[in-house]
């Protein structure tokens, strides 16, 4: 019984994964990043409340970027470098001002102007956090269903109209990136759980596509 449960799970997760790496015909670039910025406020009136009990211990904000994109072949280094890492990090200014603007409304005080708050980027948090190169490669869903096979289009409309809508969906796509070689190995040394893999999909499909439909 256990047996069991554990292959449908580990089927109901190939059939998410799938339809997220197959949207990728070349290589990508895929980075889940945490940025560390400084900040400070500029109004010279602004004398911020370092005796408020809520008051940060250090100036710093941390703000989230996520996203993958296409490169070429030979942009593995590139993708991967530390300055890739810091450029697209710095895509989050928008948000760190936006955080470093609620603060400095939260802790000016005697100061009738707005807070102009300044930010600075230090680091991807950690210092050494990178992105990731995904080559293209065969994927699962196309290992397991043939390049011809209809129930690819129904995954693919999973990945584009259920995955991609939503912020969870969108971190399963990108974390299959990361590990479609080490599933498709697993599929391909062990025939029972590529039989059980395709066999469950072969079964889920039509039902993912019907109730889709409604």
């Amino acid at each position: 019984m256990k047996k069991n449960i554990l292959i449908v799970m580990f089927c109901f997760s190939l059939m998410m994964s799938a339809a997220g790496v197959c949207q990728a015909q070349g290589p990508l670039c895929c980075c889940e990043l945490e940025c560390l910025w400084s900040w400070t406020i500029m109004n010279p009136l602004c004398e911020l409340d370092v005796e408020h009990p809520d008051f940060p211990e250090e100036l710093s904000i941390v703000t989230n970027y996520s996203g993958c994109i296409a490169v070429e072949e030979d942009d593995k280094e590139d993708c991967e470098s530390y300055e890739n890492a810091r450029e697209q990090c710095l895509k989050t200014e928008q948000d760190a001002l936006q955080q470093a603007q609620e603060l400095g409304e939260k802790f000016c005080k005697g100061s009738f102007l707005t807070p102009i708050p300044r930010v600075l980027l230090d680091d991807p948090n950690p210092a050494d956090a990178r992105c990731t190169f995904v080559a293209g490669e065969e994927c699962a869903a196309v290992y397991l269903l043939g390049e011809k096979s209809t129930g690819l289009g129904v995954v693919q409309r999973f990945r584009d109209e259920v995955l991609a809508a939503s912020p969870a969906g969108q971190k399963i796509i990108r974390l299959y990136y990361r590990h479609d070689d080490d599933l498709i190995a697993i599929l391909t040394k062990s025939p029972e759980a590529y039989d059980a893999a395709q066999g469950m999909l072969q079964v889920i499909i039509p039902v993912l596509g019907w109730l889709m439909d409604q």
